[in-house]
């Protein structure tokens, strides 16, 4: 293998000033084809990656100093062979800034308008540069570089003796440099300029008060002043401006007032100026409050005993009251009994009042009340029960109740229906009195109270009647009934079914001998008197039938019909049926019985 015999780099030139830039492409000349190179470089402000040649970072050039840098490249193949060869890099000039600026002069008198300060010049590496200037500072300017104040404009070396100035240099081509100057302000005797004061506020009703500390403003450090007023209610103490002793100021009278001081230097120069003081108000006590009458309705609750008045010297400040009995309260001005309160007794009432303003400052009363009592009409009537059974004679029926304004009244009570009585406040029926659920289930009553005063109330009650269960009554009676001779008759249910009765109804035959009737087996009825042969009973169709002959004339057989409510109350009624000759004697008499309760069987004809 043969070694590398060239090397060949595409750009010799690099940028002053730069670092970390590309110089240029790397390439070589070897014999032997398809060869890989390796570089290296002599200089280690370079590098190479791949096959470029860089300038490693941090490592600017300066023409003015270094116009161009010699290195050395080596090319190695991949067997080891290398080739080396010398470059020399142009360093290319750059434009650079100016470095620094300078004034002739940098002192400058105060107050003197438009005043020269000095000639400004500039430094910069690059030869016979040309430069412009300029400045941010309104109150200054440039004339040919000759730095200046502005026509009219003068400085304060008491404001700033000291005042730094920026000004920027640039060169031809455009490249600048900025630079802050210092410029010394020479002092010159001054009159004062400004009054200051501390406060400007002054509280009301405070006599000899200290409104603030004042202080001078004078262009000349260190100097002193002395102060008078243009009002000769205040003075000047030291630098505290205050108002002479035993003098104070009223809100409600002056709530502002404009004072003029005066400020004198050691050299004799002055400055006036005004201030406005402003006075504060100051919350003061409202006046102790009056009552336009001291008489009232005791035993009305809520009755009006007068109008409360009282004034506050601060203009739009609210007035309550407090008070020292808890059964009085006040609206909108107005004092009263509290809804609902009443009072017994004519004693006087010492009520102390207070008047009190939004912040709480107070003035108190004491006064006199004298109570009157007044008769009020009672205004309702109750029952604390209003339900009575039926068919109780005298029964009670509850307490009245009266609603009456003035406390602790007495009542009596009149009726409107003679069947009731009240005594000793308890309503009643009167003791020969009942009252009948099915008749009236309710009853109302007119009841008039009337107070110890004669003033009296008038209402109606109802009174509810409670339902009781009552026995059943015959409303019509069965008549007793006669078999006539040689007549067939054939008796069944519907023989009964004309009753008026509405509850449910049994019926059974009874002899009149005692027993009840039987039945033998050929269905002949059999009794213990031996009547009533004559009878058969049926029981598939639950009849008796049969016609008497002459012989069986007199025999008596008794029905008795059994009623019985739901409740188990009960009446019966016997019936009697007797075998007459044709045209003989009139029936027997209906024999009725009413009981609470029956005993026997009880069936339809025979069991």
């Amino acid at each position: 293998m043969s070694a590398p015999i060239d090397i060949r780099l595409s750009s010799t030139r690099i940028g002053e000033n730069k670092s970390g830039v590309l110089v240029g492409t790397l390439g070589w000349t070897d014999r032997d084809r398809g060869d890989t190179p390796t570089y290296t470089v002599s200089d280690d402000r370079f590098e190479v990656i791949g096959n470029k040649l860089w300038l490693k970072s941090g490592n600017p050039f300066d023409y003015e100093t270094t116009p161009s840098v010699d290195l050395t490249i080596t090319v190695t193949d991949s067997t080891g062979n290398a080739y080396a060869e010398d470059f020399t890099l142009a360093i290319v000039n750059a434009n650079e800034a100016p470095t620094d600026i300078a004034i002739s002069g940098n002192r400058v008198y105060e107050n003197k308008a438009g005043a020269n300060i000095g000639r400004l010049t500039a430094t910069d590496q690059d030869a016979n540069e040309r430069f412009t200037y300029s400045i941010t500072d309104s109150r200054f300017e440039l004339v040919n570089n000759l730095l200046k104040l502005k026509d009219g404009v003068s400085l304060d070396f008491e404001r700033t003796p000291i005042v730094h100035i920026a000004v920027t240099v640039t060169d031809r081509a455009g490249a600048s440099y900025r630079e802050v100057l210092t410029l010394n302000v020479i002092d010159r005797d001054e009159a004062p300029t400004d009054i200051g004061l501390t406060g400007n506020k002054v509280a009301e009703n405070k006599a000899g008060a200290i409104i603030g500390t004042l202080s001078t403003v004078d262009p000349d450090k260190g100097d002193t002043a002395t102060y008078t007023v243009s009002d000769d209610r205040f003075e000047v103490v030291g630098n505290q401006l205050k108002l002479k002793a035993g003098i104070s100021l009223d809100h409600e009278a002056e709530d502002s007032l404009v004072l003029t001081v005066t400020s004198t230097d050691s050299g004799g120069l002055s400055y006036s100026e005004k201030f406005t003081l402003l006075v504060q108000d100051v919350n003061e006590k409202p006046s102790a409050p009056s009552l336009d009458n001291l008489t009232f309705a005791a035993n009305t609750p809520g009755a009006v005993v007068g109008h409360l008045s009282a004034t506050d010297p601060d203009t739009g400040d609210t007035i309550s009251y407090r008070l020292g009995n808890g059964n009085f309260e006040v609206v909108d001005g107005v004092l009263k009994l509290k809804d609902g309160v009443s009072l017994s007794g004519t004693a006087d009432i010492d009520l102390r009042i207070a008047a009190v303003d939004q912040d709480g400052l107070a003035t108190s009363q004491v006064f006199t009340l004298h109570p009157l009592q007044t008769n009020h009409a009672p205004t309702a009537i109750g029952l604390t029960t209003n339900t009575v059974s039926e068919n109780v004679g005298g029964a009670t029926i509850g307490r009245l109740t009266v609603t009456d304004p003035d406390v602790g009244d007495r009542f009596t009570f009149a009726v409107d229906d003679d069947r009731f009585v009240v005594k000793n406040g308890v309503l009643s029926l009167a003791p020969n009195a009942s009252l009948d659920y099915e008749a009236t289930p309710t009853v109302t009553i007119g009841v008039t109270a009337t107070d110890q005063g004669g003033l009296s109330y008038s209402q109606d009650l109802t009174i509810n009647v409670r339902d009781v269960n009552e026995a059943p009554v015959v409303v019509h009676p069965f008549p007793d009934f006669n078999f006539v001779v040689g007549t067939h008759y054939v008796l069944d249910d519907n023989y009964f079914s004309n009753l008026d009765i509405v509850d449910d109804i049994n019926y059974y035959f009874r002899d009149p001998e005692g027993g009840e009737l039987s039945v033998d087996d050929d269905g002949t009825v059999v009794s213990v008197s031996g009547d009533f042969d004559w009878l058969t009973y049926d029981p598939r169709t639950d009849t008796v039938s049969g016609t008497p002959q002459q012989d069986d004339i007199g025999d008596r057989l008794v029905v008795r019909l059994v009623v019985r409510d739901p409740q188990g109350l009960a009446l019966y009624e016997d019936v009697a049926f007797q075998v007459v000759a044709r045209g003989g004697a009139a029936a027997l008499a209906v024999t009725s019985v009413t009981e609470t309760s029956t005993t026997g069987t009880e069936h339809h004809l025979f069991g």
